[in-house]
């Protein structure tokens, strides 16, 4: 039987209007820079003309200081920029290497030095460590730290947490575990709402801490910003951080890259019960297999100089490993059709041997083991061990350590090997659309192809579940500039995230309870999913004296099918039960008693009759 589930089309729909005197600026992944000219008596010079210029894409911006003597640029790529100041009747001014960081407002004055236009005076900007521009608090990591800082799998996540009052502890099953492991400054982890480019790229299900629905690579990330608290009204729409990251873009020079980075198992150590078991069968402590393999390449740069731009990014990851696994077996004894109880006196239970359907098997000291014939001289049905069950354990592996209930089913452990595949391909292109940079259009798109393996049920068998994503996402930018006082951002992005769990049972099932499952049939099922989120983002800007008046909208259409196969076979299940605890002298009788007792091994019966319980 299959279902379907579907959540109805979400629209969140904010409006924000801010007057604030130094500005705000939303999370749409941009920057922007404010500040004031002025001569070296600290008087504001108004008129004064400021031209912004990219240093790797080499695109200008141009605005004029006003009455104040103050100059904003507002939706600006982040990056390098130099600052140029002219004005008629002193020197100019060159600020270089201004730093512009993503969902940051940066602050550069700039004192103007009496004498000929024709003159330079050149400054290289500091960096401020400071926010004086607003009240959020938060840091932003560019591309080169983040290509520099030591991750594990090149696994850009983990970045995210490195943030006063992160807390941050990598799962694998994030989605079933404590909210409070991905939380920041005391939010819960589902609370935090990410963006790429400035459009959502949250998972509208689960809503895992630090998760991209749309996966990037370390060599595709420019760079990205975690706000922790105190964020502006247009920073997003829940209680959380807002993570805003941005992809890499091309510049006027052409350059590549190619990697590989590798990890062996010669630098793991081995896991400490695995270890135990091996030892125990006379075999050398070896850790389990830990191979990784993450190659990929990059390459960006100018299709048209100054005008229009290309990067690409492709990156696989492959991981061979083995993760120690214990399944519960019947041991020798009990798939023989042999029973074994724990005497009460223990010196009335000396020990021996029993013989089941084919073997004798030891009998340890303080028990009894009641052998086939044995067992149907118990069962009021007469029915005893079934063969088919016989038959059917005899496909299991032999125990290798003690389990929950010994004698009768013990532990099988061993190293089961898993092999993963994570496939990132990113792109992107920016086109400015008119020489003075006030026209700007950017599309990127970005897919994934993983296969994630459960370890297998037994040794030489497949995977017990697979989970296969092929998750893909895309944005549309478009930056103007109507006027001097007057800009629009716009953002349109789809994430729609293709999960599909594949698991081992495709039909109806009887399984063993205590005893796992030979096959994984009636273990792992199937269940598919496919959230997808349209996002649309506007925000126009009007600067009026010393305040900006902001009006924005943030809209998003969500919707979750899903396809679940739990509850579409039909199952039974042998349910054991407990036997009250055997004395010597009724261990002794048992051949010519006629009691009430459990039949581990129940046979095919009449219709309407039940099955014998078997003790645990």
């Amino acid at each position: 039987m299959k279902s379907r589930i579907r959540i109805v089309r979400c629209v969140a729909l904010s409006f924000v209007v801010l007057c604030v005197s130094v500005g705000a600026w939303a999370q749409s992944g941009t920057a922007a820079l404010i500040g004031d000219v002025v001569d070296p008596q600290k008087q504001v010079i108004p008129g004064a003309t400021v031209t912004l210029t990219n240093r790797q894409t080499g695109v200008s911006r141009n605005t004029v200081t006003d009455a104040r003597g103050a100059y904003r640029f507002a939706s600006l790529p982040p990056g390098r920029y130099n600052v140029q100041v002219e004005l008629s009747g002193f020197k100019s001014a060159v600020v270089e290497d201004v730093l512009l960081q993503v969902d940051t407002t940066a602050r550069q004055n700039v004192t103007l030095e009496i004498g000929e236009v024709a003159e330079t005076v050149l400054v290289v900007s500091e960096a401020t460590q400071l926010n004086t521009t607003d009240a959020s608090l938060g840091n932003a990591l560019s591309q080169e730290q983040i290509r520099s800082l030591p991750v594990e799998a090149q696994n850009v996540v983990q970045l995210l947490s490195l943030q006063p009052g992160a807390v941050f502890v990598p799962v694998q099953n994030a989605d079933s575990v404590d909210p409070r492991y991905g939380a920041v400054a005391g939010a819960r982890a589902d609370q935090q709402n990410v963006t790429l480019d400035g459009v959502d790229v949250n998972d509208t299900q689960n809503q895992t801490a630090y998760t991209s629905a749309v996966r990037m690579t370390q060599e595709a990330l420019q760079e990205f910003r975690v706000s922790t608290s105190n964020y502006n009204a247009d920073s997003g729409r829940s209680s959380g951080p807002q993570v805003s990251l941005v992809t890499r873009s091309g510049t006027n020079q052409l350059d590549g890259s190619g990697y590989w980075t590798f990890r062996r198992t010669a630098t793991s150590s081995n896991e400490y019960f695995y270890k135990l078991s091996q030892l125990s069968s006379g075999q050398e402590s070896k850790p389990p297999k830990l191979d990784k393999d993450i190659y990929g390449g990059a390459m960006g740069g100018p299709i048209r100089r100054n005008r229009l731009f290309f990067f690409g990014n492709y990156e696989r990851l492959q991981e061979q490993s083995e993760a120690p696994v214990t399944r519960a077996v019947p041991t020798n004894s009990f798939r023989d059709g042999v029973l074994m109880y724990q005497c009460a006196v223990a010196g009335l239970c000396p020990g021996g041997t029993v013989r089941g359907f084919s073997n004798s098997h030891t009998v340890p000291n303080g028990w009894y083991g009641l052998s086939p014939a044995e067992i149907s001289a118990l069962d009021p049905l007469g029915i005893g061990p079934s063969r088919a069950a016989s038959q059917y354990f005899s496909q299991y592996p032999s125990p290798n350590e003690p389990g929950v209930r010994p004698n009768n089913i013990d532990a099988f452990r061993f190293a089961a090997p898993i092999e993963n595949f994570f496939h990132t391909f990113i792109t992107r292109v920016d086109f400015n659309m008119s020489e003075s940079g006030n026209q700007k259009l950017f599309g990127r798109f970005g897919k994934q192809n993983d296969t994630i393996s459960d370890p297998p049920q037994f040794s030489g068998q497949d995977a017990r579940r697979q989970r296969k994503f092929a998750n893909y996402g895309l944005a549309l930018g478009y930056d103007s500039v109507l006027s001097s006082r007057l800009m629009n951002s716009f953002r349109y992005g789809l994430t729609r995230i293709d999960e599909a769990n594949e698991g081992r049972t495709s039909s109806h099932f009887v399984t063993f309870r205590f005893i796992d499952p030979f096959d994984a049939a009636g273990a792992t099922f199937t269940d598919t999913r496919t959230p997808n989120t349209h996002n649309f983002v506007d925000d126009v800007q009007w600067l009026k004296g010393a305040h900006s008046i902001k009006v924005g909208t943030n809209i998003r259409f969500s919707r979750i099918p899903k396809e679940r196969f739990q509850s579409a076979f039909l199952s039974s299940t042998v349910n054991p039960s407990w036997v009250p605890a055997w004395d010597g002298a009724t261990c002794r009788e048992v051949r010519s008693a006629r009691r009430q007792s459990a039949d581990h091994f129940p046979r095919s019966r009449p219709a309407g009759r039940p099955a014998t319980p078997t003790p645990g």
